[in-house]
């Protein structure tokens, strides 16, 4: 229903039997993966995208300084962020985003193997990139835009930040700098953006094309993924569209013939 018409929606305790649960508890990324040298930047592909900075450091350096409150870059601090393209990099041994640790939920599977192009039900064919995100309160991803995508939040709370395509931007800017500052501007301007809280458990989908950035409000830990297909770019999912149940479908109907 939201897919389909290019909409937002955020779906309440999704993810709370994950396997990521027990995996990546403080406790548990210590004890796994502590070792494993990360990537900490002001926002993700900060060399790619005009960041503040990056630097690399194994996970545990950075977990003690998440948890005393002193993570690299000060009062707009910086986060972990990894893309793991599937399935090359997402099932190796070592991977954050494993399908057995991080399974596509059924509601996913589901919903995006109704895009047109899809070509089966596997995760490789379904979606790009997994990506795993690490970070303290203050932290998280610049605004910008995408395929559809659904981001998962294993533990924490994260605040959105969204904009329609009309309003869709590509921000530089470390996201609590970005809260502070240009966002004030643009609401004097009369562009608001939606927002939401996630909390952990929590699934958000975002659509193709929608602006969006997330700001870390407790120390949070999140899985995300991209669909491999372009959805409205290519061709808006009309059939699709007619089969839900909708008290706007004869009027929708009407408007095409209406155009053509």
């Amino acid at each position: 229903k939201y897919i389909a018409a290019n909409s937002p929606v955020l779906i309440r305790g999704l993810i709370d039997k994950w396997p990521a649960v027990d995996e990546y508890t403080k406790e548990g990324l210590l004890d796994g993966y502590k070792d494993m040298k990360v990537h900490v930047s002001s926002i993700p592909y900060s060399g790619k995208f005009g960041g503040s900075g990056e630097t690399d450091m194994d996970l545990s350096e950075y977990i003690e300084q998440m948890v005393e409150h002193r993570t690299v870059g000060g009062a707009h601090p910086w986060y972990v962020f990894r893309g793991h393209p599937i399935p090359k990099v997402s099932e190796k041994p070592n991977s954050l985003t494993r399908h057995d640790i991080c399974p596509t939920p059924e509601a996913m599977t589901y919903a995006f193997q109704r895009i047109p192009g899809a070509k089966s039900s596997e995760r490789s064919d379904l979606f790009v990139n997994a990506q795993w995100a690490l970070g303290g309160e203050g932290t998280g991803a610049p605004v910008h835009f995408h395929n559809t995508a659904w981001n998962a939040l294993v533990y924490g709370a994260k605040r959105w930040i969204i904009y329609p395509p009309h309003d869709m931007m590509m921000s530089s800017k470390q996201i609590l700098d970005y809260f502070e500052t240009d966002m004030q501007e643009y609401i004097k301007r009369g562009i608001n953006g939606r927002g939401c809280t996630q909390v952990a458990g929590d699934v958000m989908i975002i659509p193709e094309s929608w602006a969006h950035g997330v700001l870390n409000i407790q120390e949070s830990v999140a899985v995300a993924t991209e669909s491999r297909q372009a959805l409205w770019r290519l061709k808006p999912m009309r059939d699709l569209m007619d089969e839900l149940p909708d008290d706007n479908k004869e009027k929708r109907r009407r408007e095409r013939e209406h155009n053509k």
